[in-house]
């Protein structure tokens, strides 16, 4: 059951055939928590506050002998939707639904119990709009973005994340920023 409940989620991100035909990538945890986001610069003009929820799914490469570089190497395929505050009093919807594909390191800065992964990140945001002056719409942007992953083991299969992450949405004219702060639930495999 927990296999076909991951393959289906991995199947959502497009990471099925890599999971399922591959021996090069172990799932290691999924993480499954809140989300806050603080938009700064022009879209801030937009939006107040963001707050919704996060999944994502750390997988590693097995190629790597134990404690190789290899083997540190985590690939993490997510999701988010977020509900966002609007400031403009013409917008009565705002919603943002997030993907993106996160790679860094592994660092273990307390033997095995914290763990920090500094990563890149790329995917697309779509924003659903409802504005009274203008109607509803979909906006779709590419994102860039950076992330400072801290997990904490509780045990051997049960730990808690927080990843503080800037974020940059490139819209057609303007560049969107943004601070995400996913925090939650880490259950590993």
């Amino acid at each position: 059951m927990n296999k076909l409940l991951l393959t289906t989620l991995l199947v959502l991100l497009g990471f099925a055939s890599l999971y399922c035909q591959s021996e090069l990538v172990d799932v290691k945890s999924v993480d499954v928590g809140l989300m806050n986001a603080v938009p700064f610069g022009r879209y801030a003009d937009l939006v107040s506050y963001g707050v919704g929820v996060h999944s994502e799914v750390n997988m590693g490469l097995t190629r790597g002998g134990k404690g190789s570089l290899l083997d540190r190497i985590i690939m993490s395929p997510g999701m988010a939707i977020t509900y966002e505050i609007p400031k403009v009093d013409s917008i009565s919807l705002l919603m943002d639904l997030l993907w993106q594909i996160q790679g860094g390191i592994e660092l273990e800065l307390a033997e095995g119990q914290i763990i920090f992964n500094p990563a890149i990140a790329y995917g697309g945001i779509m924003h659903l709009v409802q504005d009274d002056d203008v109607g509803s719409g979909i906006y779709y942007d590419s994102v860039l973005g950076l992330s400072l992953n801290f997990t904490m083991g509780l045990s051997e299969k049960w730990g808690v994340y927080l990843s503080p992450s800037y974020q940059l949405f490139l819209e057609e004219e303007n560049l969107g920023h943004q601070i995400l702060v996913p925090a939650g639930l880490r259950v590993y495999l």
